[in-house]
């Protein structure tokens, strides 16, 4: 110690004292600081998430006002934004759905559950019906751009516009479960007489190609249920399908225009004659594989709206959204889609590899599976089983996913994880 004193130029207490820290810092000599004191304390943090799940429109300004009104020294906005991102409530741009009174919520959950067990043939025979409107210049919805900073205005990350959106083609059209039905353009305002024009020329001739037993369904517009459209429906000894106010959601024929406006999205149009030949000849070409899902669409549809209480729900069909509380439902969904998808399931490449595996391993582990390594688990001697056994295992990158998995289950609920997750987290 002597000598290290006179090497360093320090006295011998001072090396024991250095030495006293290594060993208490396990080596270390980068130990954590305390850091600056946290502006708010445990009480604060949680009257801002109180505040801002009370009410989740109000800004980080009004939030900071609201509640530390009677602070002398309130934190700034960025230390209350930094608060609500920690706990994971981000800004969002709200989404836009039709307002559902509680006289139509009750209609929509009676709908749901009258249609929830109808089958396939059952939705086949139903001919669907909404008018669209389609604009020949741009797009009503967002569109988003990847440019440099600083290069808002350049020409090349603009986005044009013209007054009233250059126009628009409205158009009327029809699909049921044997295929698409008919597009008709809709020419000036669209009203009851209007309306009844395309039903006695478009869609009573479609409908009865259906064959006896057809139904037609239709929204709950103004100028569909007027007198007048109804006493021609009953002159015609026309079936109508029931159908609860404000519902786009539960109408399938949504999904064909989102396929129509993706189909048409590049292409332009001078005038309305162009645009409505444009979407005549895209909407033909919609494929049958594409109407065939969606009578498989209504089951989750109905589902989804009796889970919502009637509110609106997420029109996509593509994902199935469950309520993320439900973990039981999760493990149920899955296990319908292992059991629906079992054959492609056992013929990906990951599975194949594993067969030899599995089978290797039958026998030996006949009574259980043992993890002592002493005898009990099998030996692979094979060169495939030990190169399969390998890539299997790179390919899953268990340790990456853990800690997701495991933050997921106990947002759901399972609150027995602790910090099992954080350690998990870690690990991958």
């Amino acid at each position: 110690m002597m000598t290290l004193a006179g090497m360093f130029g320090v006295t011998e207490a001072g090396i024991s004292q250095f030495l006293k820290r290594q060993k208490a810092q396990d080596g270390s000599t980068n130990s954590q600081r305390t850091g600056r004191p946290r502006v708010t304390d445990r009480n604060d943090d949680r009257n801002i998430l109180k505040t801002s799940r009370t009410n989740p429109r109000l800004t980080a300004p009004a939030i900071r006002r609201e509640v530390f009104l009677n602070s002398p020294s309130p934190p700034s906005v960025s230390t209350v934004k930094r608060r609500l991102n920690a706990a994971g409530i981000m800004g969002r741009r709200s989404v836009k759905k039709p307002l559902i009174s509680e006289k139509n919520r009750a209609a929509r959950v009676k709908w749901a559950k009258e249609h929830l067990n109808w089958t396939r043939q059952d939705w086949n025979e139903i001919l669907r019906s909404d008018e669209s409107k389609f604009l020949l210049f741009g797009s009503d919805g967002i569109q988003w751009v990847r440019r440099p900073i600083g290069s808002r205005y350049h020409p090349k990350y603009q986005l044009p516009t013209v007054k009233h959106g250059g126009g628009s083609c409205m158009v009327w059209g029809a699909f049921s479960g044997s295929g698409i039905g008919p597009l008709h353009r809709v020419n000036g305002i669209m009203d009851k007489h209007v309306y009844k024009d395309i039903l006695q020329n478009q869609m009573l001739p479609h409908l009865r190609a259906m064959g006896r037993g057809s139904v037609y369904q239709k929204d709950n517009d103004p100028k569909h249920t007027s007198l007048f459209v109804k006493d021609w429906f009953k002159s015609r000894r026309v079936n109508v399908m029931g159908w609860p106010s404000q519902s786009p959601d539960l109408n399938p024929i949504e999904h064909l225009w989102e396929e129509l406006k993706r189909r048409c999205a590049n292409k332009r149009a001078k005038n309305c004659n162009e645009k409505f030949a444009q979407l005549l000849s895209e909407w033909n070409q919609i494929p049958m594989s594409t109407i065939d899902t969606l009578p498989n669409y209504m089951q989750r549809r109905c589902q989804a709206v009796i889970d919502a209480r009637g509110f609106a729900t997420n029109c996509s069909s593509g994902n199935r959204k469950i309520p993320y509380h439900d973990i039981r439902r999760m493990f149920v969904l899955g296990e319908q889609d292992i059991s629906r998808n079992r054959q492609r399931i056992m013929n990906e490449g990951l599975v194949r590899r594993m067969r030899p595996v599995a089978g290797s391993s039958h026998d030996e582990n006949r009574n259980g599976f043992c993890f002592d390594q002493r005898g009990c688990q099998p030996y692979a001697t094979s060169w495939s089983i030990q190169n399969s056994l390998n890539v299997c295992i790179k390919q899953l990158q268990w340790k990456r996913h853990a800690g997701a998995l495991c933050n997921c289950a106990r947002n759901a609920g399972v609150t027995s994880l602790g910090s099992t997750c954080s350690l998990l987290s870690i690990v991958g």
